[in-house]
Parts: structure tokens; C-alpha cells; sequence
């Protein structure tokens, strides 16, 4: 169950392959959603009722999200919830179980590349809630890919089903991940998780630029 914007679809019509039906959610939503999936369901559009809000937060197997005040009617009902596009490093919600989240990235305009994990904690502009302070640093937010969403979406649902099976390299970039968030006043335990194939393929972003401590494996 998601509220899912198109980015989000070829994801919803995936789990529908392994028998579910994906809602998507929504008090206000600009367009109805595109797809042709009988089992991909457009509720936000056509059947929204406050109730059946509070209904499905509490019955869905997992809420696939990204940062909106939907998450807290799964996290009363203490529903696992995949954050996908999460904005801001430093304020994903490290301290919940049953959490998988994949942030977006940030491409700095000036030098072209994308800023670092320890970049992005250390100066922390990874807590820049509002889009006019990311233009003044010459920062662009780049979205999460279906297939990035996909792959965490799917990774939940091993999760749950107790078939997903960690190799000793994801848990050390797990790991080395929690690890950038030693210093942090926000963060105590850190009982989230990244999602793992968001992390493989941008394991380069674990450096630090002074190719310090944060080092990893190439």
C-alpha cells in the first residue's frame, strides 16, 4: 500500500506478481494514477473514505511511502513501512524497527558529482528541509528510480516472509553505514536499515572525498 507517485507503479505491479493487491493512498492527489493492473488500485481516486484510511494503515502487509503524514497512521499501528525518496540524511527515522529506507541523492551542480554520505552528514546539510536552501547551495535532489524503489519494496517483502538472505558484504556496508551516524545528537541504536541494493550500487558514496575512514571496498 502505497501513495505512489508513477515512479512507483512499475513497483506496485511487482508485488502484485506475488499475489498482492497494491492500494494506492491519498487525501488530495493531482491526476488518477496510469496503469492498466486490475490489481494495482487507484483508492486515493475513486473510493477514499477517512476510515478506510485508518483501516488500511492498520491491515496492509507494509506501507510503501515516501516523506508524508500518511507514515504515522503505520506507525501507530506499528505496520512495516519502506521510505522511498527520503530528502534528508540526517533525519531518516534510524530509531524504528521493521523500517527500510533509500534517500535521494544529491548531485552538486558546480562540481558535478553527487555529494557523499559523510559529506552530507558532516555539514549537515543533510537535515535542508526547504528546496530554495538546496538551489542556493547549487544542489539538485535526484528522485529514486523504479528500480530502486522496486528492489527495497521487494527486499521488504523477503524480509517478512523470512527468505531474504544477507551476504557478509551487505552487512558490512550496513554497517559501515550506521557508522556515519556515530556523532549524530539525532541517533541513538540505529534499527533501520538502508535498503541493501540501494547501498551495493552506490557504495561509492560511503567515501569520504578526504578518503578518510569512511573508505570502502571497491
Amino acid at each position: 500500500m502505497t501513495p505512489i507517485s508513477h515512479d512507483h507503479v512499475p513497483a506496485a505491479e511487482e508485488l502484485t506478481r506475488r499475489g498482492y493487491f497494491a492500494l494506492r493512498m491519498g487525501a488530495a492527489v493531482n491526476e488518477p494514477l496510469q496503469t492498466e493492473n486490475p490489481m494495482v488500485i487507484d483508492y486515493a481516486t475513486h473510493f477514499r473514505t477517512d476510515f478506510m484510511d485508518m483501516y488500511l494503515g492498520n491491515q496492509c502487509r507494509f506501507l510503501l511511502i515516501t516523506d508524508c503524514g500518511y507514515s504515522n497512521v503505520a506507525q501507530v499501528f506499528r505496520r512495516p513501512i519502506v521510505w522511498t525518496n527520503f530528502p534528508y540524511l540526517d533525519l531518516v527515522h534510524t530509531w524504528l524497527p521493521n523500517q527500510l529506507f533509500i534517500p535521494k541523492k544529491l548531485w552538486h551542480e558546480k562540481e558535478q558529482r553527487f555529494l557523499t554520505f559523510p559529506e552530507v552528514l558532516d555539514s549537515e546539510i543533510g537535515r535542508i528541509s526547504r528546496s530554495d536552501e538546496m538551489d542556493q547551495l547549487g544542489i539538485t535532489l535526484i528522485e529514486n528510480t523504479p528500480e530502486e524503489i522496486s528492489a527495497v519494496e521487494l527486499e521488504m517483502d523477503d524480509r517478512l516472509n523470512g527468505t531474504w538472505q544477507e551476504t557478509e558484504k551487505d552487512e558490512e556496508l550496513q554497517r559501515r553505514f550506521r557508522e556515519l551516524f556515530a556523532s549524530s545528537e539525532l541517533h541513538g541504536e540505529i534499527v533501520s536499515q538502508i535498503g541493501a541494493e540501494f547501498l551495493r550500487q552506490n557504495r561509492n558514496l560511503l567515501v569520504g572525498t578526504d578518503g578518510g575512514s569512511h573508505i570502502v571496498d571497491r
